[in-house]
């Protein structure tokens, strides 16, 4: 099977880029750190993504998931786009992020009524512990639905 994963680098999108090479699947992976940033090479991170089986929508930058699925749900066979459980709290997490993946999660669901489309399946992920983040960051959020990722 031909994948092509966004963001392999780091966290769920390196566990799942770790998985399928170790499965013997044809993977390929798209970062900033290999030349494929999904803002400035949009129209390059599209063409490697069209014709492929499997497309994993992971990276995060501002709405270019959104713009991504758009681009190539008519030309791969199967996508999964992470989303996030933060969008179901709009009121409690009003950023860009949220919305985005709101936008995200809305679309995922009306081309899945399309018939004939390519599989979708969005997945509303839960925290993830970012050992990253500064602790007086008032963005951050804490919450026992969370896990950590190595």
């Amino acid at each position: 099977m031909e994948i092509v994963i966004t963001g392999h680098t780091a966290g769920i999108g390196k566990a799942l880029y770790d998985h399928f090479v170790n499965n013997g699947d044809k993977v390929k992976g798209l970062s900033r750190s290999n030349g494929y940033d999904i803002e400035n090479n949009f129209a390059e991170v599209v063409d490697t993504i069209k014709g492929c089986d499997l497309f994993i929508n992971n990276a995060y930058r501002d709405q270019q998931q959104l713009k991504l699925f758009n681009a190539v749900k008519d030309s791969v066979s199967k996508i999964v786009c992470m989303g996030s459980i933060s969008r179901l709290y709009p009121e409690l997490i009003p950023t860009d992020y949220v919305y985005d993946k709101q936008a995200l999660y809305n679309a995922c669901r009306l081309h899945n009524l399309t018939p004939n489309s390519c599989s979708v399946l969005h997945l509303d992920l839960a925290f993830i512990e970012n050992t990253n983040v500064e602790a007086n960051d008032p963005t951050a959020f804490t919450s026992d639905n969370h896990i950590t990722f190595a």
